[in-house]
């Protein structure tokens, strides 16, 4: 694949060795979760190449009150995406204290380790920094105990960016220890970019010896015969509307705001179009949707379960995915990116998404905007047109990007160098 960046030998591994423990930091309840797709699409490529895979979840002590249901309904859910053992464990309350936090996380990694010994497992797999740190104070108990790391994301950015911080607080050094730790200690590590991959050797100072990027991908690549966004908007009844849409949160970092003024910028010149938003965040988009001045006739909210989201989008002419200048953008991969592709949907994007802005021109497969530029100018004019022009053409560079870059498929065999390095 496109952004293989694995390093090192993979090696063989007996069968009774393969096993892996996955370890995640939320109950992963709610399916429409990025992190959440991520597990069970590495969990089922892990599976392929014959890895047993068994899954621990910490949650909030409290949701066993708040939320016993959904933390059922979403355990039940989480066995039957993945037939993998599936396990929840619950964390401490008031962790913003020290010894409380001390506490829990010492609870969670001897948790871990009863597992690992129980079932025999020797690697563990922690998807973020906190569930990795989890693995390597288990594997300070037990030195056959294995860790790989999956980094979702740099923790320390993402917390003065969701914080609007303008220097590192106490908290943000303590991410800062936690992170160096766990990319020094761990035995493998999983970027989601190249960018992030450069961005870590750098920041750290380390040549990661057993590495491998794998993006946020899709399982399959969905065929698309010609006319299939046509045929999509006829079943819709928007044979005559230029789809503009958005799937996903209304979380600040997502921009919801500037894309409903883009959005408004399309329209004041296309009143055919439509902004399709499929999201279960209803009402925070339509406080955005009447800041914004958007009137009720050029916008819909479709709450949808992944199961639906293909059909919806495929009715898109144009998928939206802005992010602003922030180390928390450049080093990341939004699955966004590859459903919309996944679907023939071009994207108009910032400069800014991990390896993925460069791709949209790279592949032709969309339009690269400056986050502040919510007028309309003569590149998106051109782009709208090119794009109602050429519906089709856009969709056969989409799946083939999706062919050479973002299928998992093309990924288990580099997630399973990675895991038999890591035992050797």
């Amino acid at each position: 694949m496109g952004q293989s960046a694995a390093t090192g030998s993979g090696g063989s591994v007996p069968a009774t060795e393969r096993q892996v423990l996955y370890v995640a930091g939320s109950s992963q309840a709610s399916p429409t979760g990025g992190g959440r797709t991520r597990i069970l699409r590495a969990a089922q490529e892990a599976e392929a190449q014959g890895y047993k895979v068994h899954l621990v979840c910490f949650y909030p002590l409290h949701h066993v009150v708040t939320r016993r249901r959904w933390l059922r309904e979403g355990l039940a859910r989480l066995r039957r995406e993945t037939d993998a053992a599936v396990t929840y464990f619950p964390r401490l309350p008031l962790r913003r204290l020290a010894p409380v936090q001390w506490l829990s996380d010492w609870m969670c990694s001897l948790a871990l380790l009863v597992v690992c010994r129980s079932h025999r497992i020797r690697l563990l797999h922690g998807h973020g920094i906190g569930p990795a740190l989890l693995g390597l104070n288990a594997g300070s108990l037990d030195a056959r105990l294995r860790v790989v790391v999956d980094v979702h994301g740099d923790v320390v950015s993402e917390r003065m960016h969701e914080s609007g911080l303008a220097q590192p607080d106490a908290e943000c050094r303590s991410l800062a220890r936690w992170e160096e730790r766990v990319l020094r200690s761990a035995a493998g590590v999983v970027f989601v970019s190249r960018w992030m991959h450069r961005y870590y050797e750098k920041k750290w100072g380390i040549t990661f010896s057993n590495s491998a990027v794998i993006p946020c991908a899709v399982s399959s690549a969905r065929s698309l015969a010609p006319g299939a966004s046509a045929e999509a908007k006829r079943a819709l009844g928007l044979s005559e509307r230029l789809v503009v849409t958005y799937v996903g949160s209304a979380e600040a970092y997502q921009m919801p705001l500037e894309m409903c003024s883009v959005f408004r910028s399309i329209y004041s010149e296309r009143p055919d179009a439509l902004f399709l938003i499929i999201s279960h965040n209803e009402r925070e988009f339509r406080r955005h949707l009447m800041e914004a001045g958007l009137p009720t006739g050029c916008w819909r909210i479709q709450p949808s379960e992944p199961s639906g989201v293909f059909d919806l989008l495929r009715s898109a002419d144009i998928g939206l995915l802005l992010r602003d200048d922030s180390i928390v953008n450049r080093v990341a991969s939004p699955n966004k990116f590859a459903e919309y592709c996944a679907c023939g949907v071009p994207v108009l994007t910032t400069p800014f998404v991990g390896d993925m802005s460069s791709m949209v021109t790279q592949y032709n497969v969309g339009h690269v905007i400056e986050p502040g530029a919510i007028a309309m100018t003569d590149g998106l004019r051109r782009f709208i047109d090119s794009v109602q022009a050429d519906r089709d053409g856009y969709a056969a560079r989409c799946s083939q990007l999706v062919q050479e870059e973002f299928l998992w498929s093309g990924y288990g065999s580099e997630l399973a160098g990675v895991y038999g390095r890591s035992l050797a």
